[in-house]
């Protein structure tokens, strides 16, 4: 049998001729729809739930006056007044999530309750806990920070309890073969003339095309809004597009052909007060929900790290980058990103302030408060989403290096976050959009692009090696302070 590959045949997703501004001409175009579909392997990271048993015997070590017994079929744990009874300790995966599940039976006299603690030098941190009122089976899930925890139970008075030998379960992303269905539908193909999207229920097949900015109408080669930088080109009609001359100039995305994504404010405001979901316009818990979402992510199997899932839309929208004198050039898509994270650090901070004020108050000892709730009480909101932007740096060393510390990003992220955690109030009658404008003219000093002082060397396209200049601080660059 013959193996040796003399030719190939290439398969044409789609084949068009386009009249100069990217009308398709009659019959010239073609797009094959079939669906081309096989099966294969693909080596994914799973999440795999294992399920650890835990000992059968103690050492049991009695608390106060109670006594336990190792029975068949578990533990028999009595209890002589309340408070006292026996803990058994276990060995555990620090940082890991885990879920005790406990089942138990024969129980009579007062209830009983676990707490899972774990020693922290000479104390124990209580990190949960359950209530025994019955028989059946319970469930405790804790994070431990360190590798031993210890399960101690104790009655509520006189009584007795068996507790039958106890599982925990962990889940870890484990590498398995995945079948996937890999398919080559074209009949998708979103792309036409320029590079740029089709929007084909719009005008039709190939009339309209999503420039980002703007959209353009390709049988008459004109925009269908008005230039937003129209007034820098007074002997130009604000729209035409490419000039007039689709040969000789492209236009990347409705914007100025150099220094495309640079603007002001009230550019940026535009396009955030009128995103689909009309973001910049919401005012009160709903601008506070709005500003959470800012900050989602969706993990990314592709880069096999978390990505953000709301702000990319702005990612290539006009006056993306703003040059203010204080904060430097500000990068609206870390921005918003990074206030969403911030705001949700600040929720988080405050919620778990209200319950451990509640516990300080209770009777609670304060031993027994959970360190991890002590912690997120206490948390910096600006500092947690900094720590993130500085994770996000380290990982697009890897997955993007034409942007990794670029000189605009950390700083930004600063900015955003104080933005979310000590600006921006859910309870304020102005929108979001105008709280964040507010910000950056009042704060910041937002200026227009020309003022900044690499504004002629500012790149005409996104840098594809590494950035032209990086900055591992929260430091601004090209201010007046720090040129």
């Amino acid at each position: 049998m013959n193996t040796l590959i003399d030719r190939y045949s290439p398969s044409l997703a789609a084949v068009y001729d386009y009249y100069p501004f990217g009308m398709l001409m009659p019959g010239r175009f073609k797009q094959d729809s079939a669906s081309h579909c096989m099966v294969s392997t693909q080596t994914m990271l799973v999440p795999v739930t294992i399920k650890v048993a835990g000992p059968v015997s103690g050492p049991l070590v009695p608390v106060l006056g109670g006594t336990g017994t190792v029975i068949t079929g578990g533990v028999l744990v009595s209890s002589h007044s309340p408070g006292d009874g026996v803990s058994v300790s276990t060995p555990v995966t620090a940082g890991l999530t885990i879920t005790l599940e406990l089942e138990v039976s024969q129980l009579s006299g007062a209830p009983f309750a676990v707490l899972v603690k774990e020693p922290v030098g000479a104390q124990d941190l209580v990190l949960g806990g359950a209530t025994l009122s019955a028989s059946g089976m319970y469930k405790v899930t804790v994070t431990p920070g360190g590798s031993t925890l210890k399960l101690v139970y104790v009655g509520g008075g006189v009584g007795s309890v068996v507790v039958k030998p106890w599982t925990w379960t962990k889940s870890l992303l484990t590498p398995k073969n995945v079948p996937v269905l890999v398919c080559n539908e074209t009949e998708d193909y979103r792309f036409g003339f320029n590079g740029q999207q089709k929007d084909n229920e719009v005008a039709g097949i190939g009339n309209h095309l999503d420039f980002g900015a703007r959209g353009l109408d390709t049988r008459i080669g004109k925009w269908w809004s008005v230039d937003p930088l129209a007034s820098k080109y007074p002997g130009v009609s604000p729209y035409a597009a490419m000039n007039n001359n689709p040969i000789l100039n492209k236009d990347e995305d409705g914007r100025e052909p150099i220094k495309a994504l640079a603007g002001t404010v009230t550019m940026f405001m535009n396009v955030f007060n009128n995103s689909p979901s009309r973001i910049g316009q919401t005012k009160g818990a709903e601008a506070g929900q709005a500003l959470i979402r800012l900050g989602s992510t969706e993990f990314s199997w592709k880069q096999m790290r978390p990505l953000p899932t709301t702000t990319p839309y702005f990612n290539n929208r006009e006056a993306r980058y703003i040059y203010t004198e204080k904060g430097g050039w500000v990068d609206m898509v870390h921005f918003l990103f990074y206030a969403g994270k911030a705001y949700g650090y600040k929720q988080e901070q405050m919620q778990a302030q209200k319950a451990l004020d509640g516990m300080r108050n209770g009777p609670i000892p304060a031993r027994d408060i959970p360190g991890s709730l002590i912690k997120k009480a206490t948390q910096d909101p600006v500092g947690e989403a900094v720590q993130d932007g500085y994770q996000q740096e380290m990982s697009d060393r890897a997955a993007a290096k034409y942007s990794a510390y670029s000189y605009e990003d950390l700083p930004t992220d600063k900015l955003g976050a104080d933005f979310g955690a000590n600006y921006f109030d859910p309870n304020s009658k102005s929108s979001l959009g105008e709280q964040l404008s507010n910000y950056l003219n009042d704060k910041l000093g937002a200026t227009t692009p020309e003022n900044a002082p690499n504004y002629e060397t500012l790149p005409t396209t996104e840098p594809t090696d590494k950035p032209t200049r990086t900055n591992h601080t929260t430091k601004p660059v090209y201010t007046k302070d720090n040129p």
